[in-house]
């Protein structure tokens, strides 16, 4: 017996908030969204989004994971600030996007950014000395610079990735061709009134126009839950320290760092 079964039913909200990675991990976020779809108390879910993306295969895993939500409850997207980059991409998984006339939606584009240190090493005299086993295995290095058929290869790996992401879009936009898909394919942002215009979003509202639409689509009232990730005790416990540092430094601040951080490291993201 599931207990589940006999309490009221409820909309499930769910937050998408900060980058995709670091914050936002993908294994917690997919997890939430399979143990969504498997109770049966949640008879519709709503993603509450405000993130600038991130990793280009954390979007993907997590908006694998909403497409397979969305085709058991109704699924719906609420951008109250940015639905943007691989946040945009999970979004396109639901059957209907709100977003707020002011949000900032779109950014269908793909990046690959590194520094190099080469002449900063050379200035301050250190010499990086490295093996390797296979020759493109130092590919991507910090401490030299790209030769040229890397870079070709790179930007090869780079256009894949952007064709998945026209892909995934065109998927779930179906009422946009292919064609204007690589039209707004070029990591613009928009607005959200002009996301209306053109198609990236379905209707201007708030969060509670979504939470409306998605019970009236599952046939229950408007009453809602906010689901988090589960974290253990010493995520809580970091999470409440860091909480001062984010007070002193500001949120943007951080997670400017933790995404320069974190993509810098994958070499990749969306």
């Amino acid at each position: 017996m599931n207990i589940n079964e006999f309490l009221p039913p409820r909309v499930a909200i769910i937050e998408m908030h900060g980058v995709i990675g670091p914050r936002v991990r993908p294994h917690e976020f997919t997890r939430l969204l399979q143990q969504v779809g498997r109770n049966p108390r949640y008879r519709a879910v709503v993603l509450d989004i405000d993130s600038p993306g991130g990793s280009a295969f954390a979007s993907e895993d997590i908006y694998l994971a909403a497409k397979k939500l969305a085709r058991k409850k109704p699924l719906v997207a609420a951008v109250r600030g940015i639905g943007a980059s691989g946040s945009y991409m999970v979004a396109v998984a639901a059957e209907r996007i709100f977003a707020l006339p002011t949000a900032v939606i779109g950014s269908i584009g793909v990046i690959s950014a590194r520094p190099m240190v080469e002449d900063l090493l050379d200035k301050i005299g250190v010499e990086m000395v490295i093996s390797k086993a296979g020759k493109h295995k130092d590919a991507g290095s910090l401490f030299r610079k790209p030769t040229a058929d890397e870079l070709k290869r790179e930007q090869e790996l780079v256009d894949a990735v952007h064709a998945r992401f026209r892909e995934i879009v065109t998927e779930g936009r179906p009422e946009l061709s292919a064609a204007q898909i690589a039209e707004l394919a070029t990591g613009e942002i928009h607005l959200g009134s002009k996301a209306l215009e053109l198609g990236l979003v379905d209707e201007l509202g708030d969060l509670d126009d979504a939470v409306r639409h998605s019970a009236r689509a599952a046939g229950i009232d408007p009453e809602t839950m906010v689901l988090k990730p589960r974290r253990s005790l010493a995520q809580v416990l970091l999470s409440r320290g860091a909480t001062a540092l984010v007070d002193a430094m500001g949120q943007s601040t951080v997670e400017a760092i933790a995404e320069r951080a974190y993509t810098r490291a994958l070499g990749l993201r969306r």
